[in-house]
């Protein structure tokens, strides 16, 4: 996970294009295979998407929203259902009634517009091309999201087992 949040953070200078960088986007290179295969180019070592963009780059670029998003959802809705929390216990009756009531209803995310890469975009423009013989548009970025979400697992597991007072350790 750590390697992701330095690429993110570092991904101007650590990465070959910059994908929100229009003008020097090209679909000229549209939809080339990784640098390994035949056709493939350098500095697009992963392949280009339908934009023309990097898949490496707009990977590290995608992280960056990802994560953005990730923990600012994190942030704003902890933020929230503890204040809701606290609310509805404080209260009790109906403040809590109609608490839990707007607890049990899901809501539609703002979402990321399309002119920013995101590992989830990248995913869902892939899955149109994967039947083309294009499966780098969908392997890579999806290789990137289950090493993410496993980082983000291990971590958040390391970090339970640190702070959980009834947890026994061995000196």
């Amino acid at each position: 996970m750590l390697v992701f949040i330095l690429a993110s953070i570092l991904a101007p200078f650590v990465t070959p294009q910059d994908p929100y960088d229009l003008e020097k986007l090209s679909l000229d290179h549209f939809l080339k295979p990784p640098i390994w295969m035949e056709g493939g180019e350098a500095p697009f070592l992963l392949g280009t998407d339908d934009q023309g963009r990097g898949i490496l780059s707009t990977i590290i670029y995608g992280c960056r929203t990802s994560l953005i998003v990730g923990f600012g959802v994190v942030l704003i809705a902890g933020t929230f259902g503890v204040a809701m929390g606290l609310l509805a216990g404080y209260y009790g009756g109906w403040p809590d009634t109609v608490i839990m009531l707007e607890a049990t209803l899901s809501f539609l995310g703002v979402g990321v517009p399309l002119t920013k890469p995101s590992l989830g975009m990248m995913i869902a423009i892939g899955k149109n091309y994967i039947y083309a013989g294009m499966w780098w548009m969908i392997v890579f970025p999806g290789a990137a999201l289950v090493l993410l979400v496993v980082g983000i697992n291990l971590f958040a597991d390391w970090l339970r087992e640190e702070l959980n007072p009834k947890i026994e350790r061995n000196a």
